[in-house]
């Protein structure tokens, strides 16, 4: 496929180029072609050659006569290897392992209602070469060693402690609620005891947090009278060891926090599993978003928000306090609105926050929860590509030449927008690469996953995705190097302005320019680490 262009969209100037080195489905190891660049080209192309010294640089001839160079980034699929189908839709990437829940379809594959659903496992895979390494849960296609039958796979969700000490993994077909050494991938616990929760959170090595949906009860509405079933979601914290039992319990309150409001009862699981929450390095912060019916009289109407909670007594899971409420149509322009939340792996006071539009914001907060630039918070902004709203998103740390940085990965139905940077200064991210992946990630269904994880830190990152249907992994060659973290102020060279920076900020909030070694605070570290770079060029 290389030196191939077409057009995508009829009504519109958008090509795409693509080359054969794409990314690869499990289930059909000839399926390469997925990585591409989009492209606007003046007018419609006419020729394509790829340059004989750089076999990423093409230049595209147009009808209007003109030439247009296209560089496609450096981008390594990894070949996930012979196992098709419904992939863990949250995965979770372990030293240089990925853990995840896959499911194996036989030639005699048939659907819902009959047995034949396949053979599910929890497979732990080499991120090196995409063999699974090792196997834990069997679940045969009759069901027999306790595996529902009908449940195919979708919605496995794992996560790790904040360690990596302690892998959890939890089915909600199943209900199963399950854990693992995060070294050794040894059991720890097995249970069923927890029914229909969902996106755990490893709150550490003892304990892990879920979502669940609390009936309210029911009321009726209009002539004649329809009946209408309140639920609200409760952050369930679920202790192991040295018993399984439920530590804390949080309700959400229904009217003034999140609340669901529907018609079939059945349906409740649905607007559980549109959720999203993460919680803080500390854990102390906790970030809720889903869609909140607010009013009884009108059932239809919602809002999509966040709640930030804080949790004020280190040693008390079950108190929290909400700090902020960032909601649709009053925080959020115009007809944009919230879909995803990720807090910061180490930076206890940043969340990134997707939006319908395609875009990503990022706030600050103190320890408390409270939000410091709600009225402008930083924003990402693609220019590379078209996301379509944003439904996958990660933050992960990696290491280049000894500084360390961040990448930032959020994705939609079209594509996947890599930024990187340093933590401690939003506003001076790059946007990097943008990816047509091999696979879609589905808002509507509430499946995506996208994680960014270096495991080797004298290798590139890599990057693990799944749509919950099929899941694929890359490495991030070639991620660029930025200008040196004492340069405060950007001008290109650390000087007596960059000193003057951290003077006036010192003893405040980190994590913004002045904080130069991220750790949260602008004190002497950053002044020093300032001074010792004095004079040089960036």
């Amino acid at each position: 496929m290389w030196g191939l262009a077409y057009r995508s969209y009829s009504q519109d100037d958008s090509y795409w180029l693509a080359r054969g080195r794409g990314l690869t489905r499990p289930s059909v190891a000839s399926n390469v072609v997925g990585e591409g660049w989009q492209v606007a080209l003046p007018e419609a192309a006419s020729a394509i050659a790829r340059d004989p010294a750089n076999p990423d640089l093409f230049y595209v001839g147009c009808l209007d006569g003109s030439v247009q160079q296209v560089l496609l980034p450096d981008f390594t699929p990894m070949v996930l290897m012979g196992h098709a189908g419904l992939s863990g839709t949250l995965f979770e990437v372990v030293q240089n392992r990925i853990a995840t829940f896959l499911t194996s379809y036989g030639p005699a594959f048939r659907w819902f209602y009959d047995s034949g659903v396949g053979i599910r496992r929890a497979a732990v895979v080499n991120l090196s070469n995409g063999q699974v390494a090792s196997s834990a849960i069997q679940c045969n296609a009759d069901g027999s060693t306790g595996c529902n039958p009908y449940d195919v796979g979708i919605n496995a969700l794992m996560r790790l402690s904040p360690s990596g000490n302690v892998l959890y993994g939890y089915e909600v077909g199943n209900n199963r609620l399950t854990g693992w050494n995060g070294t050794t991938m040894a059991p720890l616990f097995n249970t069923t005891s927890f029914g229909l929760h969902w996106w755990p959170v490893g709150l550490d090595d003892t304990r892990v947090a879920l979502l669940y949906n609390e009936a309210r009860g029911s009321y009726q509405l209009g002539s004649p009278p329809v009946t209408y079933y309140r639920y609200r979601p409760v952050i369930r914290v679920i202790k192991w060891t040295p018993t399984l039992t439920t530590e804390a319990v949080r309700p959400l309150d229904e009217n003034t926090e999140m609340g669901f409001i529907m018609q079939d009862p059945n349906q409740h699981p649905n607007y559980l599993q549109g959720m999203r929450w993460d919680m803080n390095a500390t854990r102390r912060v906790a970030a809720v978003y889903g869609a909140h019916f607010y009013d009884p009289n009108t059932p239809n109407a919602y809002e999509r928000r966040i709640l930030i909670l804080h949790r004020p007594n280190p040693n008390d899971w079950s108190t929290w306090v909400v700090r902020e409420v960032l909601r649709q149509g009053v925080d959020f322009p115009g007809l944009v609105y919230p879909t995803m939340v990720v807090f910061h792996p180490n930076a206890p006071g940043v969340l990134y926050v997707g939006l319908s539009n395609g875009r990503l914001r990022i706030y600050r907060l103190d320890a408390n929860g409270n939000l410091l630039n709600r009225t402008n918070p930083d924003e990402l902004v693609p220019t590379l590509g078209t996301l379509g709203p944003v439904s996958a998103m990660d933050v992960g740390n990696y290491v280049l030449n000894g500084l360390n940085y961040t990448a930032i990965v959020f994705g939609g139905p079209e594509g996947l927008s890599v930024w990187v940077g340093f933590v401690c200064q939003p506003g001076w991210l790059n946007e990097v690469h943008f990816y047509k992946t091999d696979i879609a990630f589905f808002p509507s269904a509430g499946m995506g996953y996208v994680q960014v994880e270096q495991p080797d830190p004298s290798q590139p990152p890599f990057l693990v995705y799944s749509n919950g249907l099929v899941m694929s992994a890359a490495r991030l060659d070639n991620l660029p190097e930025l200008p040196c973290p004492e340069d405060v102020n950007r001008d290109g060279v650390v000087d007596d302005a960059d000193v003057l920076e951290v003077l006036f900020a010192f003893g405040g909030e980190g994590y913004r320019p002045a904080d130069v070694n991220c750790d949260g605070v602008v004190d002497d570290a950053d002044l020093l680490q300032v001074l010792f770079a004095f004079g040089q060029q960036c």
